[in-house]
């Protein structure tokens, strides 16, 4: 039975780069999921414009992690940005159904409530299904990731 890794990271720069080695080690992009507030996801993007990408053309190509993401919109969070398969529940959501969303992919209310802080704060949720976690769990943490749960 797969298992879920979840993560935060302090920037979205460290997010690429953990989606980047996620994929070169064989994690399937299809089963991972990235969110974040739009405004944080933007000004990084920007900067990251501005200073110059420094996590190589390797990550730029293979994971599009700006690029892929939907925006979404979350009462009390604001506008989210999302990607993967969190993004496709939150496509089917009205607005305000961001905790419902994290409910269907197997998200308790208080880990939803802890999750939706953490995006206030301007954090970028990553989480991963698989079977691997602890390669998961260990890429993420490596990547810069200031908090991982095992679900």
């Amino acid at each position: 039975m797969a298992k879920q890794v979840v993560a935060f990271f302090s920037k979205e720069q460290q997010a690429e780069e953990a989606l980047g080695q996620l994929t070169a080690s064989g994690f399937d992009r299809e089963e991972i999921s990235v969110l974040t507030r739009q405004d944080v996801a933007d000004n990084q993007n920007n900067e990251g414009q501005r200073d110059g990408m420094t996590t190589g053309g390797v990550i730029g190509a293979a994971t599009g992690l700006i690029m892929g993401l939907s925006a979404f919109a979350a009462p009390g969070v604001g506008l989210l940005a999302a990607a993967g398969p969190v993004a496709s529940l939150l496509a089917g959501a009205a607005a305000g159904g961001i905790i419902g969303s994290l409910a269907d992919l197997g998200f308790s209310e208080s880990d939803t409530q802890l999750y939706i802080k953490e995006l206030e704060k301007g954090s970028v949720f990553l989480s991963v299904d698989t079977e691997q976690k602890e390669e998961a769990k260990e890429i993420l943490q490596k990547a810069g990731a200031y908090r991982v749960d095992l679900r």
